[in-house]
């Protein structure tokens, strides 16, 4: 016991006791402990009765006011006891207050405080010999304060102590720096840097300490260290001073700049009293570069406020996205934007799922750093993770803190560090799809829009200005930016580099970048810039997923089109269809693979050049190999049964067996998947696939299949016709019929033939029709296909229709029809009986024309073929109208229209709405004639379809003629006659030069119009056009006894 009237000692650092410098001695239990250190901090002031409970206690209980009191007794009793006397310090007792009455010197903890801040200001004068002493008789003091002392304030206590020392720590380093003592600050401060991981202040005074003693290398080190400290885990660079002490090192400038003598060099006062509430903590990174995202940043206002306005926690449950698509810069630009709804904490940890070289972070670790950001230091947090996450919960409290949880790997790591407090908001970004965290809500994260993905690359550039050849003039380098970031997918991290890649090459301007990146299968190792390379980023993502995730990753990327389905997928992996499914949604959360719409998935363009690199390399020949070659059979097999769906009365080439090896797996339906099952299914499943099964035949042929890129050029050729894409069909059946004439396939040739014929047809190549129908009707007759010769006969018979030349049209019509006849086949004797009767329309025979319509009519609705059925009453609506009766006509046509509006294609309704054009002009209604024509011509433009163009053009033009616009009406006719005799439309030219004449007369051009009469004439006898004939012969006598009457009023 200590001698009467000597001084008592109070001490917090170490275990909290009463005593003297020689002899320490405990005050009793652990409340009694905490009540001495709650009071000795704030020795002096008077502490509420209310803050000494919270002090006490995590939780109070019931009694926990009336426990105080008791408590303060007890204080008093030892205190008598170790210190009696008028000396000894005392607990004073004012209205719901107490306060330890005694010389703050008597505190240990204010004792290492004045001794430190007496330290600074012998520094500050110029004296750091004396100082150092100051501050080393402070450090003996020095142990881990409140010792072995539990509860949340005696563990922020300890952070807040702590914190200060280390102030304290780094002012002495500054003193022993000056002093040359080198080697002393580095065996000091090497742990502490190791420690506090990041900590910029720290790491450059052990640079400079390394520097002064003459490691040099060390030195650099610990700035590289640090870099890529605050690179993986804060997502920002060194700061200001750490990059400043860097660049001095690179230069080898003098150490004693390094060590100057600040203005004041004293202790600044704490930030926060220990007696008074934390501060709340803030370690957010500083701000990334983000253009864009504001409909993001709303959505994330808006859960805010729902988060406000309900008291829930909200999680975005993941920020996600792809590798390099900015869910990070978002997140911390967010959290800095919303930072002051939230005072009690704005917390950022990186969870590192995909940091180079990192493991992830455990949520054993992961709550350690938590805690340590909220004040627990390191020797109070327990190791139980069960334990770790109550404290963590506990320490939040009821704070209104904001806490983002950066590159998650999946709902495990993140749920044990949820708070669960209502008053948080915490923002998760994961490369996968985060599902099954309570309360969350998710936000996917696409690519950059083009305006803002220039944008950002102007920014990284510093591209304010326009930079291009033609400074002089100004020339906009927009256009060059657009092609590269599209280069860059318009991915965020991608653009960055790219851009800093240009800043480091001041010789390049904005084209050699873009023709770097333009290299043919070398674009991904262009997108680097020294540091950074966005196929690493790739490479981590790729090393998270699973064995099996990472193979069907590699193949999908051998997929020829732009995206693909579920059974494609199947194909190509050579899984069963469920198995596949599983995997592509794998894939899809992982943010490797996207779904546009629901299942169609597509690669990024980036990470599927990633992944076609990955299958090259990892992939042997034969695997990919027999990887395209299940794909292919798989579109040829399906392409086929769709194709019978949609035209089971299509004379065909049969398609041979193409099941893969691996049949007895892949042969039922569960493993390949669902297939159409209707002709609807399968016009939607050929709409759908068009561009994946042309660029299939293309890589058919590429790689030596010539004979299934011929088959399934074939498979397509109803579809490609019926729904007008011509100019596909006519490369497809080019390349078929050299093949199959080259290996001598009759049966092939001739098929591939007629499918050319058609497809050269409908663009107006009329001479190659008539070569090519005319060769595959010889072929069938050698062979004696009565099948293949009535369809060439057929394809002769509308060429010749197409030509105006309607005799020769008719013969070929009906003696297809005969064949057809023959052969008992409706169907095909409906359709030729339709042929006939146009031929008879345009012979002027209307009431044969009318009765073989009505024949050919029957035989539809007999066989149920919608789509002929409109055909039908499309030409029989042109008869009504050829023959006066308008009204006819626009019933007819009316109800072939409501036909094409359910099964039509585009095609066939661009030409019911020229014929309706047609009756509104008879019928005097030229405003709606403008309409029809004006919607019909870009179809037929859009498909090549120059014949029914120049109809459509020719009808326009009429129109505007009739809405007295002259100069409008000829533009439009004389297109549509250039147009007609480009493709040898005779029939249409002489309607074009009807028009013409009468656009001439109206502009009292009456030579000119009596020339263009003349010539219709002779080309309508030519055809045998007998009414566009009669009218060009009235025109002509029109003319002629103008001319008379002229020449008699002039007499």
């Amino acid at each position: 016991m200590p001698a009467r009237g000597t001084l008592v000692e109070i001490h917090v650092l170490g275990s909290v006791g009463l005593g003297s410098p020689e002899r320490r001695l405990g005050v009793g239990s652990v409340k009694l402990q905490l009540l001495t250190a709650a009071l000795a901090l704030d020795v002096g002031r008077p502490v509420s009765l209310d803050t000494l409970v919270d002090r006490l206690w995590d939780d109070p209980p019931a009694r926990a006011r009336e426990n105080v009191h008791t408590y303060v007794s007890r204080l008093r009793r030892a205190i008598r006891t170790v210190a009696p006397g008028s000396t000894a310090p005392s607990v004073a007792q004012r209205t719901h207050t107490y306060t330890l009455i005694a010389d703050p010197r008597t505190v240990d903890w204010h004792r290492f405080l004045r001794l430190a801040d007496r330290a600074g200001t012998v520094a500050a004068e110029g004296d750091d010999a004396g100082a150092a002493e100051l501050f080393r008789e402070a450090e003996d003091l020095w142990e881990e304060p409140l010792a072995g002392l539990p509860g949340l304030w005696a563990t922020r206590m300890r952070s807040t102590l702590t914190e200060r020392r280390r102030a304290v720590v780094m002012a002495r380093t500054d003193v022993e720096l000056r002093l040359g003592r080198f080697a002393e600050v580095v065996g000091e401060l090497a742990p502490l840097v190791d420690e506090y991981r990041g900590d910029e202040t720290l790491a450059g005074r052990l640079m400079t300490a390394y520097y002064g003693g003459g490691r040099h290398a060390e030195a650099l080190h610990v700035h590289q260290s640090v870099r890529g400290i605050l690179r993986s885990e804060f997502g920002t660079d060194p700061g200001e001073e750490l990059t400043r002490i860097h660049r001095h090192i690179l230069a080898r400038g003098p150490v004693h700049e390094l060590t100057r003598r600040p203005p004041d060099s004293r202790i600044p006062p704490p930030a926060v009293e220990p007696a008074r509430p934390r501060p709340a903590p803030d370690h957010l990174p500083r701000q990334a570069r983000l253009v864009g995202r504001r409909a993001e940043m709303d959505r994330i206002r808006a859960a805010i406020d729902t988060a406000s306005r309900d008291g829930a926690v909200v999680t975005l449950e993941s920020i996600s996205g792809m590798a390099g698509v900015g869910k990070s810069a978002l997140a911390i630009r967010a959290a800095h934007e919303f930072c002051d709804r939230f005072p009690e904490g704005s917390i950022y940890l990186n969870l590192r799922a995909h940091a180079q070289g990192q493991e992830p972070l455990a949520p054993t670790a992961a709550l350690a750093t938590l805690l340590r950001h909220v004040g627990v230091p390191p020797q109070s947090i327990p190791s139980d993770i069960e334990e770790r996450a109550t404290l963590w919960r506990r320490a939040l409290g009821h704070r209104r803190a904001l806490i983002v949880l950066d590159d998650a790997a999946d709902p495990e790591q993140v749920r044990p560090l949820l708070p669960g407090t209502t008053e948080c908001f915490v923002l998760i970004t994961s490369r996968r799809r985060l599902v099954g965290l309570p309360r969350g809500r998710s936000l996917a994260l696409d690519v950059l829009p083009t305006a803002d993905a220039i944008a950002l690359f102007r920014e990284f550039a510093g591209l304010e200005e326009l930079r291009g050849p033609d400074e002089q003039g100004g020339s906009d380098d927009t256009a060059e930016i657009e092609r590269i970031v599209r280069l860059c997918g318009h991915l965020p991290l991608a653009i960055e580099i790219a851009a800093n890649r240009l800043s480091a090459h001041p010789s390049w301007d904005l084209t050699v970048l873009r023709e770097l990146l333009s290299r043919p299968a070398d674009r991904l190792s262009q997108i680097r810039d020294g540091y950074s390379e966005i196929a690493r980023a790739f490479e981590v993502s790729y090393q998270t997923l699973s064995r099996d995730e990472q193979s069907a990753f590699r193949l999908l990327s051998l997929h020829p089109g732009p995206e693909f389905g579920p059974c494609a997928a199947a194909a190509l992996l050579g899984r069963p269809f469920d198995e596949t499914e599983r995997l592509l949604e794998s894939l899809l959360q992982c943010h490797v693979l996207q779904e546009p719409v629901p299942n169609r998935f597509r690669f990024h363009d980036l990470l599927g050049e990633y992944a076609h690199l990955l299958c090259a390399a990892q992939d042997s020949d034969t695997h990919r190999e027999a990887a395209r070659s299940r794909l292919a059979d798989h579109y040829l097999r399906t392409a086929d049964h769709c194709d019978r769906l949609l035209y089971p009365r299509r004379i065909r080439l049969a398609v041979p067996d193409t099941a893969p090896t691996r049949a007895a797996a892949m042969n039922t339906t569960a493993s390949r998947g669902p297939e159409p099952h209707n002709a609807d299914d399968a016009l939607s499943w050929f709409t759908t696939e068009r561009q994946n099964l042309l660029s299939t035949e293309n890589q058919l042929r590429q790689r030596g299949s010539r004979e299934r890129a011929a088959l399934l050029s074939h498979a397509l050729a109803g579809f490609l016709d019926g729904e007008c894409y011509w100019t596909d069909s006519v490369r497809l059946h080019e390349t078929a019929t050299e093949y199959w004439r080259t290996v001598e396939h009759e049966e092939g040739l001739c098929h591939a033939l007629l499918d050319l014929s058609t497809a050269y047809m409908a663009t107006g190549r009329f001479p190659e029709t008539d070569r090519t129908a005319r060769e595959a009707l010889s072929r069938a007759r050698a062979v004696g296909d009565r099948d293949t010769q009535a369809e060439a006969l057929r394809e002769l018979g509308i060429l010749h229709w197409h030509l105006g030349q309607n005799q020769q049209a008719l013969a070929f019509q009906k003696e297809s029809l005969a064949l057809s006849v023959a052969t008992g086949d409706r169907w095909r004797e409906a359709r030729c009986q339709n042929n006939v009767a146009i031929c008879l329309l345009y012979l002027g025979e209307h009431e044969d024309a009318l009765s073989w319509f009505q024949d050919a009519l029957a035989g539809f609705e007999a066989t149920d073929d919608q789509r002929m059925l409109l055909k039908t009453l499309n030409n029989l609506g042109h008869l009504y109208l050829r023959t006066g009766d308008p009204e006819g006509a626009r019933q007819t046509s009316e109800h072939s229209m409501r036909l094409a509006e359910r099964t039509g294609s585009p095609s066939d309704r661009a030409i019911l709405q020229i014929n309706i054009a047609e009756i509104h002009l008879a019928t005097g209604d030229a405003p709606a004639a403008v309409s029809l024509c004006r919607a019909a011509i870009p179809v037929f433009h859009s498909m090549g379809a120059r014949k029914n163009e120049a109809i459509a053009l020719t009808r326009l033009g009429r129109a505007y003629h009739a809405l007295s616009d002259p100069d409008r009406a000829e533009d439009l006719i004389r297109r549509a006659l250039t147009l007609a005799e480009s493709i040898g439309a005779a029939l249409e030219e002489v309607q074009a030069q009807l028009a013409l004449g009468d656009c001439a007369l109206v502009r009292g051009r009456t030579t000119a119009a009596e020339h263009l009469f003349r010539s219709a004439l002779e080309a309508a006898r030519r055809i045998h056009a007998d009414e566009e004939e009669a009218r060009a012969k009235a025109e002509l006598e029109r003319i002629r006894s103008q001319l008379i009457e002229f020449d008699r009023l002039r007499t």
